[in-house]
């Protein structure tokens, strides 16, 4: 049986902006980015949808509304928060240059089809199917193609130093 609203806002809610305001620090919206995630989670349960997580599914709404916000206002992905624990009281432009440059490691460790994937996903606001078509693949392998990209990007961002996979 699918959960009321009323009972997924009070027993997620505190969740859902605790890790908000951890992963976009000081944002001004943080109450509208919420809300909005609430209310594509009312949408799914309006339209007789069953929601197995409906607190991941409203955090992923809430964040994506975040990284479209952050697209809109046109700053570039260097420029977006970085929350003050992944800083670790280390010179924040340094660790900013070093994790560019894992960054761009990795990418290039991507097949050619599979880096264009990630980036454009990462940095458009361009659907798998858009993205499908222009590499000339179908949805679900482009979408299964940027997975496989992400997934080698976190395994090289926590690798430990030194370590190659």
């Amino acid at each position: 049986m699918q959960p009321s609203l009323e009972s997924i806002a009070s027993e997620h809610l505190r969740y859902v902006r605790a890790v908000l305001s951890r992963l976009t620090g000081s944002d001004p919206l943080l109450d509208d980015l919420v809300n909005e995630g609430f209310v594509a989670v009312a949408m799914v349960v309006r339209n007789g949808r069953k929601l197995r997580h409906p607190r991941q599914y409203w955090l992923r709404a809430s964040l994506n509304r975040h990284a479209k916000l952050l697209r809109q206002r046109g700053r570039s992905a260097d420029e977006w928060h970085t929350p003050p624990e992944a800083v670790g009281g280390l010179d924040p432009p340094a660790e900013r240059r070093e994790l560019q440059d894992l960054l761009q490691h990795g990418l290039r460790e991507l097949h050619p089809i599979d880096r264009f994937i990630v980036v454009a996903r990462a940095t458009t606001d361009q659907s798998f199917e858009q993205i499908a078509g222009q590499v000339g693949l179908s949805r679900s392998g482009a979408r299964r193609r940027y997975e496989q990209g992400m997934d080698l990007l976190r395994q090289r961002l926590t690798a430990p130093p030194g370590e190659t996979l």
